[in-house]
């Protein structure tokens, strides 16, 4: 026997009634709501929180290498920016550079501070020591690969170069 349509009485019917299957078997799959704010994980995640990867890039005498790639979260009631290891390997941007943003500043960590010149060129954020004791700041930090002044750059990029964590796609930071 085969699918009659049938309008709740037993009565065959061809309006606007449900189909009466009387062998066979139903599959119902029902996908759950996910709403942008709720992680996978369970709980919410603030709305003022963005989050991205990017690599960090060690160059020295113009070669670069990789120190890794992080998560970057900026939470703006906290006001910083923090950096996890991601264990992900993501590789140099290759987008072209549209503009240049440049913004000298003192950069501080617990090894000390310096004056930087940042440079933001549409894609990646350079990070350039300019007196002796910041090329001092990025050698010590060198063992935990500048992540403390990467956090500091990234802040002051955001708050002082009006950078967005989503077009940032990597950051350099500069021996000498």
């Amino acid at each position: 026997m085969g699918d009659t349509l049938h309008n709740g009485k037993g009565v065959p019917a061809y309006e606007n009634d449900y189909v009466f299957r009387t062998s066979g078997a139903v599959t119902l799959t029902f996908n759950p709501l996910v709403k942008p704010d709720v992680w996978e994980h369970g709980g919410y995640r603030p709305r003022d929180k963005q989050e991205v990867s990017l690599p960090v890039f060690r160059v020295d005498n113009h070669e670069a290498n990789q120190y890794g790639t992080y998560g970057a979260e900026l939470t703006a009631s906290e006001n910083r920016v923090i950096l996890s290891p991601t264990g992900m390997r993501l590789p140099e941007p290759t987008q072209t550079p549209g503009e240049e943003r440049t913004y000298t500043t003192i950069l501080s960590t617990r090894d000390g501070s310096g004056e930087f010149q940042l440079v933001y060129n549409g894609v990646s954020l350079s990070v350039n020591p300019v007196d002796e004791k910041a090329r001092d700041l990025v050698r010590k930090g060198d063992a935990t690969k500048n992540v403390a002044l990467t956090e500091a750059a990234i802040h002051i990029g955001f708050t002082q170069l009006g950078l967005d964590l989503i077009d940032l796609k990597g950051v350099y930071i500069h021996l000498n």
